[in-house]
């Protein structure tokens, strides 16, 4: 028979090891990790002290100040990753704005990382409720000093909880530290760049995609890719050529068109792309001496196109799930030219640049459809305005021409109609 001392060990050892998820993901900077644990705290809290705790977030998005409460016994929490005193203000400006005392007399926050020793607070509570910091601020060290103390039938009940939810809460985080992760990685180094070429200017695109709702290895993803852009297709994500590979393990593949000078005064590039389970990197960077640079964006729409076109295929019949960031970024003045571009605009009365840089955004995508497509390059294009004094020769904006554009889209689409074809029929 299992004794209870074997419980609390065995218990211990899963919150140490959901206390170190919780720490890593601090570390990366991610802010809501409690959206994660809010549950498993719950369910945890209910065995322990009898409650009947429900998740306030589930009916209303958001709940404003508190997370989980009991109304029966009058007591609520907030679950927090953020263990500073003014996070704690904070919590308590909310439940007096919102009166959230009149329904849960007992107000609490309990804290995922360690809580501080001691606490400063500038809230006045003016008596509407109790509330002490060394007794109303808790964390998982006080919660297992308590759990100690329960009878060897509740002990079973939550080893039984951690070993249903510990692995689905920690595949949460680790989902939201892989996401973190490759939202934060930069291929190329342009500063490094910049100093080895000499050159004072440059330009970097960097495009992210990365996959949901499904599980794709890198193998899995690379085998795809080698299908998909055979032949002449490579050229749509052109770095995707053994040519310019570089490594490769069984989490990684990296591909990198090293830092050169193509025969071309005062200019230099190179490009950088980077396989991993549920995301590909794609990045390219060019160098030169004049401030003012020029793009007709070929390389940039070209990638996000096809490969929004390959991960259609990959997801198949089910619902596609795909995160795309874009990031356009230059230190001098970055021109959109219009000829030969891909992107086909209104009103090109003008020159127009990159204004702010980077150029950042981030979108979900669930189809391929020309809106869609349209939207994203609507996205890219209105980084760029006009030059020179305001007019009305002119718009200060570039406008897609979207009957142009869904002629271009469905040429791109029909190079690829063998591949597209399973998932169209």
């Amino acid at each position: 028979m299992i004794t209870s001392g074997k419980i609390i060990e065995q218990v211990n050892e899963k919150i140490a090891i959901l206390k170190n998820e919780i720490k890593q993901a601090g570390i990366l900077g991610i802010l809501n990790i409690h959206k994660y644990c809010e549950n498993l705290v719950k369910n945890l809290l209910n065995l322990t002290y009898d409650y009947q705790l429900i998740n306030l977030n589930e009916p209303i998005s958001n709940f404003p100040g508190i997370d989980i409460g009991d109304e029966s016994h009058g007591i609520a929490y907030q679950v927090s990753s953020e263990k500073t005193s003014s996070k704690v203000d904070e919590m308590l400006e909310k439940v007096i704005r919102f009166k959230h005392y009149v329904k849960f007399p007992s107000i609490n926050i309990f804290m995922l990382s360690p809580k501080q020793g001691s606490y400063t607070l500038n809230t006045n509570i003016n008596g509407l409720f109790a509330f002490d910091t060394t007794k109303n601020v808790v964390d998982f060290d006080d919660w297992l000093k308590d759990m100690q103390h329960l009878p060897l039938a509740r002990l079973q009940q939550i080893i039984e909880l951690l070993e249903a939810e510990l692995p689905y809460t920690i595949s949460k985080l680790k989902g939201v530290e892989a996401a973190a992760a490759v939202k934060s990685t930069t291929l190329i180094n342009t500063e490094a760049s910049l100093q080895i070429s000499t050159m004072p200017y440059f330009q970097h695109t960097v495009i992210r995609v990365r996959l949901l709702g499904r599980s794709f290895s890198a193998p899995v993803l690379f085998q795809a890719l080698d299908k998909f852009y055979d032949g002449v297709k490579k050229n749509n994500l052109y770095l995707f050529n053994p040519y310019y590979r570089r490594s490769q393990t069984a989490q990684q593949i990296d591909f990198y068109d090293k830092l050169e000078n193509p025969n071309t005064p005062d200019y230099f590039k190179e490009g950088a792309l980077r396989i991993q389970a549920n995301s590909i990197i794609f990045e390219k960077a060019s160098y030169q001496a004049e401030k003012t640079m020029i793009s007709s964006l070929v390389t940039e729409v070209l990638a996000i196109t096809s490969l929004l076109i390959m991960l259609k295929q990959l997801y198949g019949k089910q619902p596609m799930q795909v995160e795309l960031d874009f990031d356009l970024a230059s230190n001098g003045k970055l021109c959109f030219f219009s000829q030969n571009s891909p992107l086909h605009v209104n009103n090109m009365m003008t020159t127009t640049f990159l204004d702010p840089s980077p150029l950042s955004f981030s979108k979900m995508i669930h189809d391929i459809s020309n809106a869609t497509l349209n939207d994203i390059y609507t996205q890219i294009i209105h980084g760029f305005v006009s030059e020179g004094q305001p007019g009305y020769f002119f718009t200060p904006y570039l406008e897609l021409n979207e009957t142009e554009q869904n002629r271009s889209s469905e040429g791109l689409k029909a190079i690829f109609a063998p591949s597209l074809k399973d998932i169209e029929d």
